[in-house]
């Protein structure tokens, strides 16, 4: 078996040569870009709730507003409830108004509507008939996106001793959404990335093999949440985007790193050299591992045709971590693999196989190969 260092050395043997020459500056490369995606993701951005623009309903709402003189969107309803107090006792209205009184001073609230202090037949609408109960209405300034991004501080302003708080609205919703979306978030990742280890364990039977997938998985991931965190500020991004980019990201990421290093495996059991085997790794499965990666991209940027959806931003998304796994399988994994070596084989499993080519992929390829009239 010929090396193809040997024959006319194509642009993904001379991308092996030189990950392998340069191992260390890849690696320290990738420990920078990774510092930097987590001081994004520690800055954080400004994620938005999916939204549709330009659609006739959408012009619809927006002519409805203005003929309304304004909209609700970014009103919040507060309800102040106390059980010990009722609402014609003035310690009850004194202590809500000093609390308005105090979110109305924030930059981010444009106006406050309370019954404190209005007339009785204003005052009926905004107390309810228990006794315990008063409403009062904040508005917000800016659009939804300003509005969702001033809601927690409004809502820490709005906390007020010895009373229960409840606010409600298209902002508080939103507000709320997004929080359970970054709580599943955060909860799939944990399960996802210890079933996916248990997975590449039964696939490889080493540690070793079975963790570089992760790390190729979790530097993809990362540097996508921290690249749409970064485009939040200057465009729309929905907060399903993130969901979007890990769900993509580490399955893409996992499946070009097993395709890689299955590859690599095998080139060393076949006799090769550390760097013979990187050459012809890179040269068939990085190979198909590039021109996947770009299929998949180019399928993901057809959803940037959506203007103006979330859609769009979506696409975006699932994109830029598909070119950072492709990116990390191509450079980070082969300086991993030309730093360990035959050590890839390291911590192998107590129920590991041979090295043979039993097992019951090889039987089913066997068959089909005899039989490919019947398939």
């Amino acid at each position: 078996m010929s090396d193809p260092a040997g024959a006319a050395a194509s642009l993904f043997t001379r991308l092996a040569g030189g990950v392998h020459r340069h191992r260390g500056r890849v690696l320290g490369g990738a420990g920078v870009l990774l510092a930097l995606a987590v001081w994004a993701l520690l800055q954080g951005g400004h994620l938005t709730t999916g939204t549709i623009e330009g659609t006739e309903s959408a012009r619809a709402e927006a002519l409805a507003r203005g003929a309304a003189a304004g909209a609700n969107d970014q009103t919040l309803a507060v309800i102040f409830h106390r059980d010990d107090w009722t609402t014609d006792e003035p310690r009850f209205s004194q202590a809500v108004a000093s609390v308005l009184a105090r979110v109305e001073q924030l930059p981010e609230v444009e106006s406050v509507v309370s019954p404190v202090g209005a007339p009785e037949a204003f005052r009926a609408r905004f107390v309810a008939k228990t006794g315990h109960d008063l409403l009062a209405l904040v508005r917000l300034k800016g659009g939804e996106r300003e509005a969702t991004a001033a809601f927690p501080a409004v809502r820490e302003a709005l906390e007020a001793p010895g009373f229960q708080t409840t606010l409600t609205g298209k902002v508080a919703f939103v507000a709320a959404l997004n929080e359970l979306l970054e709580h599943d978030l955060l909860r799939a990742e944990l399960l996802s990335f210890p079933l996916a280890l248990l997975v590449l364990l039964w696939v490889f039977r080493t540690v070793v093999a079975a963790m570089l997938p992760l790390v190729v998985g979790g530097l993809a991931v990362l540097c996508g949440m921290a690249g749409v965190l970064l485009l939040s500020r200057v465009t729309n991004m929905a907060q399903y985007t993130l969901n979007v980019v890990s769900l993509i990201g580490l399955g893409v990421a996992i499946d070009y790193s097993l395709f890689i290093v299955s590859r690599f495996r095998a080139e060393l059991a076949e006799g090769l050299t550390t760097e013979q085997a990187l050459r012809r790794t890179l040269d068939t499965a990085g190979r198909a591992v590039a021109f996947s990666g770009l299929a998949v991209t180019v399928g993901l940027g057809g959803l940037l045709f959506f203007r103006g959806s979330y859609l769009s931003a979506m696409g975006l998304g699932g994109a830029l971590v598909v070119a950072f796994a492709v990116l990390f399988a191509l450079t980070v994994l082969p300086a991993l693999l030309s730093w360990l070596g035959p050590r890839v084989d390291k911590g192998r499993l107590p129920f590991a196989r041979g090295a043979g080519r039993g097992g019951l992929w090889h039987a089913l390829a066997t068959w089909v190969m005899r039989h490919p009239w019947r398939v």
